[in-house]
């Protein structure tokens, strides 16, 4: 031993590195940028309303009282729970396409045997409206109309250990009443949402004020361990809302409720206690985290206001992937997608969590898709360790500020649209417009790829095959609830009915990359059938002069799938003219660099016009103070980084006859 060496490690210190102020970081960041504008480039404004700096500090943190609280305390930031994940794991609860009850039954027991922890259960829009089961009306979803059917469903599930998510659509009432004469009892959430409802379907099957009369009626009769009311977000989600839209019209709607439920000799903490939120989780991370930290706090100050005790202030929070963000094309980016979200949803602290599977807006899921979309909830709860940790996101600068925004944003809402009355709001169209806005900013900057849609909008697998879905057996399963003819539930609700129906404009269910889709198959309809889209690359000059922007337009024009004719350049305007008037295209796009452009531009243009004037001429490039000239020549259309790529493609499809 008196050999062995002495292993002992000096301190570490790091007081070489000096800590740079904000001046001295800014002054590098501009230096790094070569001119470009420090304010346009390091700032982002989101759908939110609300700018992103490009760095934070502590300085953004010190006078953020919330920033200092501990998990389950004051307005309940960190959690509801102080040992937040320890002891309450959030609740895998995995949804499932089924028609039949039996089918249901089957599937529901598979996923709770291989790690599901819970349910959510998806009705068929009959089951949802409470009229009778018609086959063409329906898509997917539980069909449920008495009692037999919920005995099937559920037979052998333990109700009392396995909560349900379900949302019941205007009213929980028949569907309770269901499971009551089944002798069912089920726990989580059957939870009604008329003004969702409204929104949903544009109409209500009664008067709001019945509605809320069975509201009343179900709160009263809630058994433990059961919500009656779920606060459905996911239709402003799927609408395309911002994440302070969402949560502030759920708000706003919750109050609403309960309110109306106090007028009815509910008290606020009993009607508080029996509200849930259903949000749907977007894909811009950190906004997700700290909209749901913001949730917590925002919610808490409400019921407060409302004069909830600290029980009743603490949020329930059921979230779910979005359907707004998946694709059709390229669909297994989806399950990068649903991967973030949930993340987003398990770190900013949720009660329970459904990840959709990536063949959602495909068709019915598969033994496949369903196990990854479990699987992917089991990872982050039983290998990624996520449940160590109370509020992992805490503490950082950028999350703390971003979550005080948008408690400020949520809360600022929630006061514009109560100081109106969001039932007015709602029938007056105010809020549909206000998300229709949002939507139409997220299209805009897709169309102009802004925002990027992996596989849709950029980088375009244009080999690509579809997931065709085999619908037979669904197809025989709403076929057979229709010819059962049950309508125990339709008769409920159609007794139940009193009042004028009330009338709304819908918020339009919608994914954001429902335009470039449409346009891709159209196209590839087309082409089907004979009328193939080419786009000839009129390269001028040797491979490194050309290549850039060949590359670039070719990612362009494959977005809609039209068939883009590459080669190697060629030495003058003539041959490159003469190419593109013998490929046969229907657009010659002239790639080159900016020092040629002023000379070849205009003799290719006028040379193709004078030959084929039906062919389209494209620049790649911005055309810049050469724009006068090369249009003079014959140039339609310029391919850069701002131009709008649907409505060129779109443009080319309508003249071409493709719709």
């Amino acid at each position: 031993m008196e050999n062995e060496k002495n292993t002992t490690l000096p301190a570490v210190s790091f007081d070489e590195f000096k800590i740079p102020t904000y001046e001295e970081w800014k002054e590098a960041a501009i230096a790094a940028l070569k001119g470009a504008p420090f304010d346009k480039k390091m700032y982002t404004k989101t759908y939110e309303g609300i700018t992103l700096q490009p760095i934070y500090t502590l300085a953004d943190v010190e006078n953020n009282a919330q920033a200092q609280t501990m998990p389950g305390t004051a307005d309940y930031l960190r959690g509801t729970k102080v040992g937040g994940y320890l002891t309450n794991p959030w609740k895998i609860s995995q949804g499932l396409d089924a028609v039949a009850p039996a089918e249901f039954n089957t599937l529901a027991k598979f996923e709770l045997e291989k790690g599901c922890t819970g349910l959510t259960v998806k009705l068929a829009k009959a089951t949802r409206q409470g009229v009778a089961y018609k086959a063409a009306d329906e898509c997917c979803g539980l069909a449920i109309q008495d009692a037999e059917d919920l005995k099937a469903a559920f037979a052998g599930i333990d109700l009392a250990s396995v909560p349900v998510q379900v949302a019941a659509g205007a009213s929980a009432k028949p569907l309770l009443d269901l499971f009551k004469a089944a002798g069912l009892q089920p726990t989580g959430c059957v939870g009604a949402d008329p003004l969702a409802a409204l929104l949903t379907d544009g109409k209500l099957p009664c008067s709001l004020e019945q509605l809320l009369d069975e509201m009343a009626e179900t709160v009263k009769a809630a058994t433990p361990g059961l919500k009656v009311i779920n606060i459905d977000g996911t239709v402003y989600g799927n609408g395309g809302a911002s994440a302070v839209q969402e949560t502030a019209y759920a708000f706003a709607t919750a109050a609403y409720y309960i309110k109306a439920l106090q007028e009815r000799g509910i008290a606020v903490d009993t009607a508080a206690q029996q509200v849930r939120f259903t949000f749907a989780i977007g894909s811009n991370f950190f906004m997700e985290i700290a909209r749901l930290r913001a949730a917590k706090v925002a919610w808490a100050q409400i019921v407060k206001e409302l004069g909830g005790n600290e029980e009743s202030q603490k949020i329930d929070i059921f979230a779910r992937t979005s359907a707004f963000t998946k694709t059709v094309y390229d669909p297994y980016v989806n399950l990068l997608r649903t991967t973030t979200e949930a993340f987003s949803a398990v770190v900013g602290g949720i009660d329970g969590l459904q990840i959709a599977p990536f063949d959602e807006p495909i068709g019915p899921a598969d033994t496949q898709s369903l196990r990854f979309a479990r699987n992917q909830q089991l990872l982050f709860k039983e290998e990624f360790n996520i449940t160590a940790t109370i509020d992992p996101a805490g503490g950082s600068f950028y999350v703390e500020t971003l979550t005080a925004q948008v408690i400020d944003a949520v809360k600022a809402l929630y006061a514009e649209v109560t100081a109106e009355g969001i039932v007015e709001a709602v029938k007056a169209g105010k809020v549909q417009a206000a998300v229709e806005a949002v939507l139409q900013e997220r299209f805009k900057n897709l169309q102009v790829r802004k925002d990027v849609a992996v596989g849709n909008n950029m980088y375009a697998n244009t080999i690509e095959k579809l997931i065709e879905k085999d619908l037979t057996a669904q197809n025989a399963a709403k076929a057979a609830a229709e010819a059962a003819g049950k309508t125990a539930l339709a008769d409920a609700r159609a007794a139940l009915n009193k009042g004028e129906a009330v009338t709304a404009p819908v918020i339009g269910k919608h994914r954001w990359v429902e335009q470039f889709e449409a346009m891709r198959m159209a196209t590839e309809k087309a082409a089907a059938e004979g009328k193939e889209v080419k786009v000839f690359l009129t390269n001028y000059g040797p491979i490194p002069k050309h290549k850039a922007r060949a590359d670039f337009s070719r990612g362009f024009f494959e977005v809609a799938n039209f068939n883009v004719i590459g080669n190697d350049g060629f030495p003058t305007a003539d041959e490159a003219a003469k190419a593109a008037i013998e490929s046969g295209a229907d657009v010659a796009i002239i790639c080159g660099t900016d020092d040629v452009y002023p000379e070849i531009v205009p003799a290719i243009a006028k040379a193709i016009k004078a030959a084929k004037p039906e062919m389209k001429v494209a620049v790649a490039g911005a055309p810049g103070e050469n724009k006068d000239a090369f249009d003079a020549a014959g140039v339609d259309m310029y391919v850069h980084v701002g131009a709008n790529c649907y409505e060129i493609l779109k443009g080319i499809q309508e003249e071409r006859g493709i719709c």
